[in-house]
């Protein structure tokens, strides 16, 4: 997996800066606050044309008895499957939640059962009693911190170099029309990667995330 190292190598090669190592006037220092926004734009752009390619990954969240909403992870971009066992009992109890699309009106019972993704909230009906949720989601891309960090999203070098590249030249360097021209081919290698990931999405169409199974019947 490359690192933010190679973005910023990019970035100083189709900037011209590159005759002393570690350039001059675009060094790592420089580049950093710009590569962060590169690479905030990246993940916005693929999870606004479907494809989410940030890791999905699982959390144990305990729930209090009464508690109708989800205390979400920070770095969650979209729940998908939610899992539910009393507190203190084995994971091997954990059972699978259904989705719902509205607030179901029924009384709380010793179990959580369903749950509805609205406002940015997981919510619940709320239980009686103590619940452990297990939250499958998918996150943001984690937060660049210096040239070590890793490019999560494979092959999208080259959309950050140039795009860091073009966010260098116009407010570094003041040359928009460099800047435009950057900021063209980083398009290009973007939509490349956004062809790649609907690509891959149709490829996996029997395995859609569970939000629209039929829900249990008690409550509809």
């Amino acid at each position: 997996m490359a690192a933010i190292g190679d973005v910023f190598d990019k970035a100083r090669a189709v900037l011209n800066d590159t005759l002393v190592l570690g350039g001059t006037i675009y060094n790592n220092g420089a580049l950093l606050p710009l590569v962060k926004i590169a690479n905030d734009e990246l993940g916005d752009y693929l999870i606004t044309n479907g494809v989410t390619v940030q890791k999905q990954v699982v959390k144990d969240i305990l729930v209090p008895a009464g508690i109708t909403e989800l205390d979400i992870p920070s770095d969650l971009v979209n729940p998908i499957t939610l899992y539910e066992k009393a507190q203190g009992a084995p994971n091997s109890d954990y059972d699978k939640m259904n989705e719902k699309v509205w607030d179901p009106n029924v009384p709380q019972t010793t179990a959580l059962h369903v749950w509805v993704w609205r406002d940015q909230k997981v919510l619940f009906i709320g239980a009686t009693t103590p619940r452990m949720v297990r939250l499958d989601y998918n996150r943001l891309l984690a937060d660049i911190v210096d040239e070590n960090s890793q490019v999560e999203v494979i092959g999208s070098t080259n959309f950050l170099g140039f795009r860091t590249g073009a966010l260098g030249a116009r407010h570094i360097g003041e040359n928009p029309v460099k800047a435009n021209e950057l900021d063209l081919e980083a398009i290009r290698f973007r939509d490349n990667l956004l062809q790649i990931g609907v690509r891959k999405n149709q490829a996996h169409r029997g395995r859609r995330r569970p939000f629209r199974l039929p829900f249990m019947s008690r409550y509809y």
